[in-house]
């Protein structure tokens, strides 16, 4: 391992120390699993820290065409009264999809 592997590796232990979940992919492989055996072996896998699914407000009008994104909920909806003259608008959270 190099610096830079070796710092890698310690955020993820650190991160697995602390209670996140760990992923890991044998070095042919391409597919991510949950990691549940407490051992590592850096030379023929790798690890990382599973990734949060990302959260979004998306709008939509009348039509079903999504206009315009936000963080927030609060944004969102914010934007349902932006347009008070036009066809209704609708907020929808959306959740990425990991698996």
């Amino acid at each position: 391992m190099n610096r830079e592997e070796t710092i890698a590796a310690i955020k993820v232990m650190q991160a697995y120390v602390d209670g996140a979940e760990i992923e890991v992919r044998s070095r042919n492989s391409s597919a991510w699993v949950r990691w549940t055996t407490p051992v590592w072996d850096w030379d023929r896998c790798n690890y990382r820290i599973k990734p949060k699914p990302r959260e979004m407000w998306v709008v939509f009008d009348a039509k079903g065409i999504a206009f315009i994104q936000q963080d927030g909920s609060a944004e969102a909806a914010r934007m349902d009264r932006m347009y008070p003259g036009d066809a209704p608008h609708t907020a929808v959270l959306m959740r990425e999809v990991t698996e």
